[in-house]
């Protein structure tokens, strides 16, 4: 009788009774080994005879082994001879019913490999040490992939269990979206995309989705990415209703691009940031202030890289600290250096007034500023009245704030200003409420805080334009009023893209991005 084709099940089954079960494993359509963490060819019975005698699968032999010895009397590892005849080789393994093939047939090390460098932020290339490579494999017993076999074949599985992990925490309920874009160092303009779950007590999560690079900053190209990411998130169709609120910088084309957005998404509600509505006022005061504001610059050039002037400060006044850095993205800062300058302007004087002019043109600028005899009134002016300015920032600011308390915070900057006299005074509060009526869901933020508190009985559900109904109202309770989520994202994005690692091609760039910003999914 003519032979019967085993079928391709049959033939991997049989390999595995044939060479230990406690070495290869099948799925019915691959050969896997267990100590290699690998699949294996299995045109021929040779090959697999090739695989057990490959250097790679007798150093993964010898690394079982190492750890056996530590292990001598576990009930939880079985003993196996395995060879050829002329070489054979005692391994002590877990059983088989303990070490499950995964549907991808990848190593699960591998994978949580890939995973923990990317979400502590190390380059792949790393493994290239041989030290690293030799304190992995000697403590773990497993085999430690090359690089570039990481980032072909595992980076993407951990993107797409990434993409997963958010797909299935946002499944089923209202979300919040926050677009923001910037330069990144070789020009480019890159642009982030965060979503976040909408509760109604107590601050949803928040997740980075999706990074872009844009080939141009325009509100055409916002709203494509807006839509994309939608599409990401949702592959099987877009819940347009699902989006209820839109976060956003207040640049034309971001508005823009939300007013055609909400033809699709008709429930959402385009809110810009409120912070960058008090930056805006920051920006006012110091326009107003241009001798102060040159104070808080040339103060921070005078100790900047000078180690011989810090030092010589320290002497003359040991109890006063340094003159604080404010960073340009971050106003708030701004204020605190003139808050700093205010309370230890004597001494600073004094202190400044000791360094040679002639070290650094910065000395000289501040120290005529110092000499000037309006410039301590105009410090004090601006600490009573706008400090309240750098607080607002600091409470909309943080993670758990509710939107009634939000909304708090920006009407008590509003009454305090009301308050504040002067020239100054008048232009600044022209500026936020040209702010917050430009904002264009002020207005309905407003309205929910009222409906939400009860506060005013003539204000309607009926009354918001977007037709929200009343549980999807009471979601509303901890939205987000700012983009900081989003903004915080590009200090992690310009880590990665650090100066020895400019080589990502914009899809490997966008996948660690996506996997190191949500890491604490993954329990990293």
């Amino acid at each position: 009788m003519p032979k019967v084709k085993r079928s391709t099940g049959d033939q991997l089954s049989h390999l595995v009774s044939v060479f230990g079960e406690q070495i290869f494993a099948t799925d019915g359509q691959v050969l896997f080994c267990r100590a290699c963490n690998t699949k294996v060819s299995t045109g021929k019975r040779c090959l697999v005879v090739q695989h057990i005698q490959t250097a790679k699968h007798q150093k993964s032999i010898s690394r079982k082994e190492m750890g056996v010895q530590t292990r001598i009397g576990s009930n939880d590892h079985e003993s196996l001879m395995i060879g050829n005849g002329d070489t054979n080789y005692r391994l002590e393994v877990m059983p088989a019913h303990q070490q499950p093939l995964t549907a991808g047939r990848k190593s699960q090390f591998s994978m949580d490999l890939c995973a923990a460098f990317i979400a502590a932020d190390i380059p792949f290339w790393k493994l290239d040490n041989p030290h690293l490579r030799m304190f992995l494999e000697k403590y773990t017993k497993e085999h430690v992939p090359d690089e570039s076999t990481l980032r072909k074949n595992y980076l993407p599985e951990c993107y797409e269990e990434t993409l997963n992990i958010i797909r299935s925490e946002v499944h089923g309920k209202k979300i919040y979206v926050s677009v923001d874009e910037t330069s990144d160092i070789p020009g480019r303009f890159v642009a982030n995309v965060v979503v976040g779950t909408l509760i109604s007590d107590r601050a949803g999560k928040m997740f980075l989705l999706t990074t872009e690079i844009l080939e141009k900053s325009n509100h055409t190209m916002i709203a494509r990415l807006f839509n994309d990411a939608m599409n990401l998130l949702w592959p099987n169709g877009v819940r347009h209703d699902d989006v209820l609120l839109f976060i956003s910088n207040a640049t034309p084309y971001m508005i823009k691009a939300a007013a055609g957005l909400k033809i699709l998404y008709p429930k959402m509600i385009h809110l810009t940031c409120l912070v960058h509505a008090i930056n805006r006022m920051i920006e006012e005061v110091r326009s107003c202030f241009p001798e102060v504001d040159r104070l808080v610059s040339n103060g921070k050039k005078v100790f900047a890289k000078a180690p011989s002037r810090v030092q010589k400060f320290k002497e003359m006044a040991p109890e006063v600290p340094l003159p604080p850095q404010p960073v340009s993205t971050r106003l708030a800062t701004w204020l605190e250096a003139v808050a700093y300058y205010n309370t230890y302007f004597a001494q600073v004087r004094d202190a400044v007034s000791g360094f040679a002019c002639d070290e650094a043109a910065s000395i000289e600028i501040i120290q005529s500023l110092l000499s000037m005899p309006y410039i301590k009134e105009q410090l004090l002016y601006i600490t009573n009245n706008f400090s309240c300015l750098s607080r607002a920032v600091g409470r909309l600011e943080l993670d758990n704030i509710s939107l009634s308390k939000a909304i708090a915070v920006i009407e008590a900057v509003q009454l305090v200003l009301r308050q504040v006299h002067g020239s100054a005074a008048v232009t600044i509060k022209a500026k936020i409420d040209q702010s917050l009526s430009e904002n264009p869901g002020y207005t309905t933020i407003t309205k929910l805080v009222n409906i939400l508190l009860h506060e005013e009985k003539t204000i309607l559900l009926n009354d918001i334009e977007e037709e929200l109904t009343s549980d999807e109202v009471a979601l509303f309770a901890y939205a987000p009023v700012t983009a900081c989520d989003v903004e915080r994202s590009f200090s992690k994005y310009k880590s990665i893209l650090a100066d020895n690692r400019r080589r990502f091609t914009s899809q490997n760039l966008k996948m660690n991005f996506v996997i190191h910003c949500n890491a604490q999914i993954h329990g990293y």
